[in-house]
């Protein structure tokens, strides 16, 4: 089976927050995420997997019903989603956790991501990771 990342390489990239998450109100807070919810149902896909695939995410897994819309209308259809769960911060380092465990735990042949320090992390766990730009 073969993972991909969601954002930046199944679909182009989440949208940058403008600022800081503690420097932006709560107006703008709940504008930003408005803007990610939108992202999350309209991006546009960037590739068409084959064969059995997988989708390994540091998206939260509060967006899984806005994942699955999204790939329902492309016609994508992975054997399985796994998001970030909710209690781990959405730091690189929990990324690389949660990235590296489903990689090692599904035993992927190569996984697919945008993340260049990602990248760099899992191969160096032995995880056969592609660099996707």
């Amino acid at each position: 089976m073969v993972g991909y990342d969601m954002d930046g390489v199944i679909c182009d990239p989440s949208p940058a927050r403008p600022k800081p998450y503690f420097k932006q109100t709560g107006e703008e807070r709940k504008e930003f995420e408005l803007n990610l919810i939108q992202h999350y149902l309209t991006a546009r896909k960037r590739t068409d997997p084959l064969g059995e695939w997988c989708v390994i995410s540091g998206r939260s897994e509060k967006y899984l019903p806005y994942t699955v819309k999204w790939l329902v209308s492309k016609e994508l259809h992975p054997t399985g989603i796994y998001l970030r769960p909710k209690e781990l911060p959405k730091t690189r380092e929990s990324m690389i956790e949660h990235k590296a465990f489903w990689c090692q735990e599904l035993k992927l042949e190569v996984f697919y991501d945008d993340d260049e320090k990602i990248v760099k992390a899992l191969t160096a766990l032995g995880i056969y990771t592609v660099l996707v730009k």
